[in-house]
C-alpha cells in the first residue's frame, strides 16, 4: 500500500515537472517571438527614418548654402556702400587740360591731344561764334595761365591738368580804342609785343 502511494506521488511530481517545463518552454518561445517581432519593427522604423532623414539632410545642406550665399551678397552690398565713389568728372586716362577760350568759356581738352588737335577743337567750338574768322586765319594765341607771357606752340610740352588761355590777336594798328579780347577784362591799355601781337597791361594777356 505504501509502495502504491509512493508511485502515485512520483507520477504526480513527474506530471507537475512536465507541465512546468512546458510552461517554461512556451514562455521562452513567446519571448523569442516578441523579440523577433520587436527587432523587425525596429528595422522597419530605421528604414523609414533613413528615407526621411536623407531629404532632410539635403534640405539642411541647401539651407546652409543659401545662408552662405545671402551673407556673401550682403557683404558685397556693404562693400559697395562703403566703397569710395568713382570720380566721374572725366573719363580720360589722365587729367585733361583746362581750356579757357577768348569768349570766356571753360571746357576740358584731353591731355593726350597734340597741338593740331587742340586747334581743331577750337575751330569747332568757334563755329558761327564771334571770332570765327580770326580762328580760321589762326589769328589767336594760346597762353599758359600761370605765365601768360609763355606762348604755346607745337613744340611746347604741357603737363596734364595744365590751364590754357586763349587770346585773339588784333592785327589792326592801335588807335587807343582797341581792347583786351579776354572776357571780363576788355581793357584798352594794350601795348605791342616784340614777338608779335599785343599785351594787355591790365590782365597781362
Amino acid at each position: 500500500m505504501k509502495t502504491l502511494h509512493n508511485k502515485a506521488l512520483l507520477r504526480i511530481g513527474d506530471e507537475h515537472a512536465t507541465t512546468r517545463h512546458e510552461v517554461i518552454r512556451e514562455t521562452a518561445l513567446i519571448i523569442k517571438n516578441e523579440h523577433v517581432r520587436t527587432r523587425n519593427i525596429l528595422q522597419e522604423i530605421l528604414l523609414i527614418l533613413q528615407h526621411v532623414l536623407a531629404p532632410l539632410t539635403i534640405l539642411v545642406i541647401l539651407t546652409l548654402r543659401l545662408c552662405v550665399s545671402s551673407q556673401q551678397i550682403y557683404n558685397v552690398l556693404l562693400e559697395m556702400r562703403s566703397a569710395r565713389l568713382l570720380d566721374t568728372r572725366w573719363t580720360f586716362f589722365q587729367a585733361p587740360y583746362v581750356f579757357k577760350d577768348a569768349l570766356g568759356r571753360v571746357y576740358p581738352i584731353p591731355s593726350e591731344f597734340d597741338f593740331d588737335l587742340i586747334r581743331t577743337i577750337i575751330k569747332g567750338r568757334f563755329w558761327q561764334k564771334p571770332g570765327y574768322r580770326q580762328v580760321l586765319l589762326a589769328d589767336y594765341e594760346l597762353l599758359t595761365t600761370r605765365d601768360t607771357r609763355q606762348v604755346i606752340s607745337a613744340n611746347t610740352y604741357l603737363w596734364p591738368d595744365a590751364t590754357i588761355s586763349m587770346a585773339i590777336v588784333l592785327n589792326t594798328p592801335s588807335t587807343g580804342t582797341d581792347c583786351c579780347p579776354i572776357s571780363g577784362c576788355r581793357s584798352t591799355r594794350c601795348e605791342n609785343r616784340q614777338e608779335g601781337g599785343k599785351l594787355c597791361l591790365q590782365c597781362l594777356v
